[in-house]
């Protein structure tokens, strides 16, 4: 069946119509305007002329969307890799360590050992507590330079005091402010006295060994001369 499209648009079958159904309709009030996209059409206006639904034009299939065009992909820009540096001399990297630690010495404040107590009796048999320069406290609490633990003998406070005195380069042990008896060599201690080499210090049921560092030939000072 061939329609026939009236100049708005409208199909209709001519061998049925003379003229255009649909706008007859528009113009007598039976409905809005009818085009090929609305389907299907008014009841009443099938019904007046005596419209089959073969009669409405079948819509045509809608064009498929063409695909939005894409910027194109950039290449990505090459990776800068930074010049390998050239690994120093064996000779350069011990003069760097020896600098560094230098540096830690006066910069960072590192206070080097001048000597130690080894500690030969008890729960911690062979512990070492490094001696600083000028004044060290012994005691249990942890506020103290020499902290004995294990041993509840010992008083909590300072229970001696162990010196160094850099211009001397002398060691000395007095008795503190703890109640526990402090021993050298066996001998109460109960004035300041000079310790030496291997003298044995002993505290409740805790005894250490002294052992200098510094002294006649050696003072952490000769390394400034």
């Amino acid at each position: 069946m061939k329609f026939k499209r009236c100049e708005y648009g409208h199909y209709y079958d001519p061998s049925k119509y003379d003229r255009c159904p649909h706008c007859f309709a528009r113009g007598s009030g039976l409905e809005s305007e009818y085009t090929v996209a609305k389907q299907p059409l008014d009841e009443r206006v099938m019904q007046a002329y005596d419209l089959d639904a073969y009669d409405a034009p079948v819509q045509a299939p809608a064009r498929p969307k063409a695909p939005a065009p894409q910027a194109p992909v950039q290449p990505a820009a090459p990776v800068q890799q930074a010049p390998a540096q050239p690994m120093a001399a064996p000779a350069q990297m011990e003069a760097d360590e020896a600098a560094t630690v230098a540096r830690l010495a006066t910069d960072a404040g590192i206070d080097p050992p001048v000597g130690f107590l080894i500690q030969i009796t008890g729960g911690n048999k062979g512990k070492f507590y490094p001696i600083h320069s000028e004044r060290n406290s012994i005691g249990r609490a942890n506020g103290n330079d020499v902290v004995l633990k294990g041993d509840l003998g010992v008083s909590r406070e300072s229970n001696a005091v162990l010196s160094y005195d850099p211009r001397a380069r002398a060691f000395h042990l007095i008795p503190g402010e703890g109640k526990a008896i402090v021993y050298v060599n066996g001998e109460e201690l109960l004035a300041p006295r000079a310790l030496s080499s291997y003298d044995c210090v002993e505290i409740s049921d805790t005894a250490l060994l002294f052992l200098p560092f510094c002294g006649e030939k050696f003072a952490w000072e000769d390394l400034e001369k």
